[in-house]
């Protein structure tokens, strides 16, 4: 339940649209509880990122398991989602479930991010006027 906690605790400080300090912030304290992360202090090691998965942290697809991986990941490559995505899913593991974590987290960090990926959907045209009109059929 502590990682749950954490999680929408860090979803709500992200959906405020903290500056880049304020991020660095919620995502260290999302990481206090993770079995002793410290994300800033592991960065500054500079370590490949195929020591940190496996021989520090699991690259299981549970949340439980994989929290620490997500946080590291988030806080590291938080200035470039997409390599964020990319790197994850090199990692290997059961990292499909990482990167939806990973991928909403960094997605609420950059307003560019959610419009450049939601406008390379096939229909995004046509998805855009169902959500205008579920908007306009709720303001009623």
């Amino acid at each position: 339940m502590q990682v749950c906690d954490r999680y929408v605790t860090l979803l709500c400080g992200l959906m405020e649209g903290p500056g880049e300090d304020g991020i660095k912030a919620l995502l260290e304290d999302a990481a206090k509880g993770a079995r002793g992360l410290d994300v800033a202090a592991l960065l500054k090691r500079n370590l490949p990122e195929n020591q940190v998965v496996g021989r520090m942290y699991s690259p299981a697809c549970y949340i439980s398991d994989s929290w620490p991986l997500v946080l590291y990941l988030a806080y590291k490559y938080r200035h470039d989602p997409w390599l964020a995505l990319r790197v994850n899913t090199n990692l290997g593991g059961d990292n499909v479930h990482r990167v939806m974590i990973i991928g909403a987290l960094l997605g609420l960090t950059s307003d560019n991010v959610a419009n450049q990926w939601f406008d390379q959907l096939v229909k995004h045209e046509d998805i855009d006027q169902e959500i205008a009109a579920l908007i306009d059929s709720a303001n009623v």
